[in-house]
C-alpha cells in the first residue's frame, strides 16, 4: 500500500483528454471483436467477492460502475469488501476514501483481510506486504475540485498503472446541492478517463432522503438526473435496518431475511440485473452469503486469537 505523494505535478492531467476524430474501417477493430467472445479472456475478468454474482457482473475494463445508496447504509463497507477481492485477484487498486482518513479505511480492510476483529501489528504488517503495489491511497480527506479529483485519477493511472479507481464519494467532489451541471460534467469526466484508459472507475453516490424502508433505485440518486443515465452500470446497498431494530429487542428472524441487499439495477454490457441478499458479520466487517458462511480469509492469518 502507498500513498500518492503531496507534491504530485497534476499539471499535465488538468484539462480535457486528447480528442480523437479519426474514421477507421471497421475491420480495423477485427481482434477486438474477436476479444468479445473470447470465453477465456471474458471468464479472466475481476468479478464481485460473492460466488452468487459471478455469474451475473464483472468488472469490465472501460467501464464505470455508481454504487449508490441511503446514508450509512453500508456503501463504504461494500465498496473495501469489493477492494479487497480485487487486490486478492491481482487486480491493482487506488482509493479516495474523502469521508474518512485513510488510516480508517485501511483498518477497516485489514479487518475484512486478514478475518481478525482485532488485527496486532503484526497482521498489520503482513496486510499491507500483501497489498504492496497493488494498493495505493490518495491521502485527501474532505472536499476536493472535480477537475482536481479527475487529475488525480489521471496521474494515478499513468504512474502507478492501476486498473481500478475507487472514489468515495461523489458529493465530496461537487460544491453546491443543486450544481446539476458541475456533477453532469463530473461524471462525464470520469467516463471518458475510463474509456481513454481502459480501467474501471468505482464511484459512490448519496440518494435522495425518502423512505428507507424501501430500497432505492438509479432514479433516487441524488444530484442529476443524467448520472445513472451516463454510468455504465448501477449498484445499490440496502440495508434491512427494520430487522436490525427487530433483532435488539429480542425478535427473530422471519424466514429468509438478509442483513443487506445488493441490486445490480443497471447493467449496460448484457443488461443483466437482479437482487442479492447476505448477512453482516459485525468481527471481521465482511457481507456473507448465507447466515452459516464463514467469512473469507484472505491472507494467512488465523481467525481468532
Amino acid at each position: 500500500m502507498r500513498f500518492l505523494p503531496d507534491s504530485m505535478d497534476l499539471e499535465p492531467y488538468m484539462g480535457p483528454l486528447p480528442e480523437f476524430r479519426e474514421v477507421k474501417p471497421a475491420w480495423k477493430f477485427k481482434d477486438d471483436v474477436v476479444r468479445e467472445f473470447n470465453p477465456v479472456e471474458q471468464d479472466a475478468l475481476p468479478r464481485l467477492p460473492w460466488e452468487k454474482t459471478h455469474e451475473a457482473f464483472r468488472f469490465r475494463p472501460g467501464e464505470v460502475t455508481c454504487y449508490f445508496g441511503f446514508s450509512s447504509h453500508g456503501k463504504s463497507v461494500v465498496m473495501d469488501q469489493v477492494t479487497v477481492s480485487l487486490i486478492d485477484q491481482g487486480e491493482s487498486v487506488a482509493i479516495a476514501s474523502l469521508e474518512m482518513p485513510p488510516s480508517k479505511t485501511l483498518a477497516k480492510m485489514c479487518r475484512q483481510a486478514t478475518c481478525r476483529e482485532w488485527p496486532n501489528e503484526e497482521n498489520v504488517k503482513q496486510f499491507l506486504k500483501w497489498s504492496d503495489k497493488l494498493l495505493y491511497v490518495f491521502d485527501h480527506t474532505g472536499m476536493i475540485n472535480a477537475e482536481t479529483m479527475l487529475a488525480v485519477v489521471r496521474y494515478t493511472i499513468d504512474k502507478y498503472q492501476v486498473k481500478h479507481f475507487v472514489i468515495d464519494n461523489l458529493m465530496k467532489c461537487i460544491r453546491g446541492q443543486d450544481n446539476y451541471n458541475g456533477e453532469k460534467d463530473f461524471v462525464d469526466g470520469l467516463v471518458a478517463i475510463a474509456k481513454f484508459y481502459g480501467i474501471h472507475i468505482h464511484l459512490v453516490a448519496h440518494v435522495k432522503k425518502s423512505d428507507e424502508a424501501k430500497r432505492p433505485s438509479r432514479y433516487d440518486i441524488r444530484g442529476s438526473s443524467t448520472i445513472s443515465d451516463q454510468v455504465d452500470n448501477c449498484v445499490y446497498v440496502w440495508r434491512n435496518k427494520d430487522l436490525e431494530k427487530r433483532l435488539r429487542e429480542g425478535d427473530h428472524r422471519k424466514g429468509i431475511e438478509f442483513d443487506t441487499l445488493l441490486g445490480i439495477d443497471k447493467q449496460r454490457e448484457n443488461g443483466i440485473e437482479g437482487e442479492y441478499g447476505f448477512y453482516y458479520d459485525h468481527q471481521t466487517c465482511q457481507l456473507l452469503p448465507h447466515v452459516a458462511a464463514k467469512p473469507i480469509t484472505y491472507l494467512a492469518v488465523p481467525c481468532g486469537d
